[in-house]
């Protein structure tokens, strides 16, 4: 049977409510918790243990639709004597079975077994939810046996790729419902709010010391390098999940606190020998498909997810920038493509949502938006200050980012000169009369003065605006990178300039240019 990426959820759906009823009174989740801590489990044909995960999934999570549509009944569709002795034979099926034999799990490079053991851990998250819901606990409770297995299949299916990746991940995220970065977040660093703050080297703690074992033997057993690996190929490809922004928050947080808040020196390490910056610039936050649609459009939730992941990828941009000013960090993992993308990315998210939101702070519905959007200002602040003074400092002496760095941040100069003042223009074109939203005018200094320290003058590039290659539609490609063929120019203005038709038409409708034009021409 050829493994091919089903949503369980659909499958849950869709299964009859008598086929459903049948599966719970005949107990057969026993039968499989049985067969899952045989220890013969892992070694059988993969295939075997493959149907046995995944029927297991497609189990759990009718319960669950079973919980969540009718209460009542989706609670008695195993005994409570029943469900307990499910839980209490996966439990020990995690720490007798799967957390002792880690070592045979992280080196199986078999395809099905990979997607068994996938299914397995978006099984496991599943199981705990369900346990809290029918123990009617007040929250989700981990034990660390569970909580270790879940990761380390985590681990697994995001370092054993066995085929092409995007093709691996598609299928990965389509297949299971887990958030493992939640559990451990919310586990090992509850009620921490180091996302919403810049880093420092004073953190406290907010680990319960009765997690401090459990995670001190992830990191050992499991071992930061490939913990770190699944973490970057998590960002990587969140394009590819479902929740994608939810998954990358707490992928970003996780991965956050763990450097700051743990005390690990082996974790720290090896954070700043791995490609942070590559991975961030390729994830779905800086490719957000969703990224110019209007506040009021978006879901408040998803909107508060997005902008605690800004917070969070910004706080890995001073982490990475102290560590460059201090040497911790080797300038040959400070690529220059990817700082830019994720700077252009982060100061014009910033931009729009501050003259989207600021104006309406009064409103109520706007107010949770206003304060997220606040910490994310100050954190993106915070950064840029950390880079703008590591530059200065080289460029006068005084330590600062290796040479190189800064060299390499302006490798092409009039393309880097161009994108930084792109940015500039296009705020004071918004506000003809000059910018009268602070939050805005903060965050434009800030970038005003990152790029004059990498030398960039405004007047200069005003005057070689003409001349660029840049369309001025915002949402173009060649907004920030220049065409390699002369561009059309708006018969209006003489001024804006676009690559195609399309563009011209965005502008003139999305991007403000009616108004914008037909000022200019009077």
């Amino acid at each position: 049977m050829p493994y091919k990426g089903i949503n369980p959820d659909i499958v849950a759906k869709d299964m009859r409510p008598e086929l459903r009823r049948a599966c719970f009174e005949s107990e057969i989740l026993l039968l499989f918790a049985d067969m899952m801590a045989d220890p013969d489990f892992l070694i059988h044909f993969s295939i075997f243990s493959l149907c046995i995960a995944r029927c297991t999934l497609f189990l759990v999570r009718a319960w669950i639709l079973e919980i969540d549509e009718q209460p009542a009944s989706g609670t008695a569709l195993m005994s409570p004597q029943s469900a307990r002795a499910f839980f209490d034979k996966i439990e020990l099926a995690c720490l007798n079975l799967f957390w002792e034999d880690r070592s045979r799990i992280l080196s199986t490079y078999e395809r099905d077994m990979g997607y068994a053991l996938s299914e397995l851990q978006g099984a496991l998250y599943s199981i705990l939810i369900i346990r809290a819901r029918t123990l009617e606990l007040d929250k989700v409770f981990v034990s660390p046996g569970m909580l270790k297995t879940t990761v380390l299949f985590w681990v697994h299916g995001h370092t054993n790729v066995a085929e092409d990746e995007e093709a691996h991940f598609s299928r990965l995220y389509l297949a299971t419902r887990e958030r493992t970065m939640f559990l451990l977040l919310d586990t090992f660093f509850q009620g921490s709010q180091c996302w919403a703050g810049a880093p420092r080297d004073d953190f406290e703690s907010t680990i319960p010391p009765e997690h401090k074992d459990t995670l001190a033997e992830i990191l050992q057993d499991i071992g930061p390098g490939r913990l770190l690996r699944a973490m970057l190929n998590t960002i990587k490809y969140s394009q590819f999940m479902r929740y994608g922004l939810q998954r990358l928050r707490d992928c970003l947080v996780a991965c956050q606190c763990l450097y700051l808040q743990t005390g690990d020196a082996s974790f720290k390490e090896v954070y700043l020998q791995m490609p942070m910056l590559q991975a961030l610039e390729s994830s779905s936050l800086v490719s957000r498909s969703d990224k110019r649609v209007p506040v009021d459009a978006r879901d408040p939730v998803e909107e508060q997810q997005t902008l605690e992941a800004y917070c969070s990828a910004w706080t890995h941009m001073s982490i990475i920038g102290l560590a460059c000013r201090i040497s911790s960090i080797s300038p040959s993992l400070i690529d220059p493509t990817s700082v830019w993308r994720i700077m252009l990315e982060g100061v014009t998210e910033a931009l729009e949502l501050s003259m989207e939101t600021y104006p309406r702070r009064d409103d109520p519905e706007m107010a949770e938006c206003v304060s997220y959007l606040q910490y994310f200002h100050n954190i993106l602040l915070h950064s840029l200050s950390i880079w703008t003074g590591g530059i200065q400092d080289c460029k006068l002496g005084r330590g600062g980012f290796p040479k190189s760095v800064v060299e390499s941040l302006v490798g092409n100069e009039i393309r880097e000169a161009s994108m930084w003042y792109g940015v500039i223009e296009t705020m004071r074109g918004r506000f003809p009369g000059g910018i009268d939203i602070p939050a805005v005018a903060e965050v434009l200094d800030g970038w005003i003065m990152f790029g004059k320290a990498l030398g960039f003058e405004e007047s200069i590039e005003r005057d070689r605006r003409p001349l660029a290659r840049t369309c001025s539609w915002r949402d173009c490609v060649h907004f920030t990178v220049p065409a390699s063929k002369p561009l059309m120019v708006c018969k209006g203005c003489k001024e804006n300039r676009y690559c195609s038709t399309a563009c011209q038409r965005s502008d003139w409708k999305q991007g403000g240019h009616r108004v914008k034009c037909r000022r200019l021409k009077t």
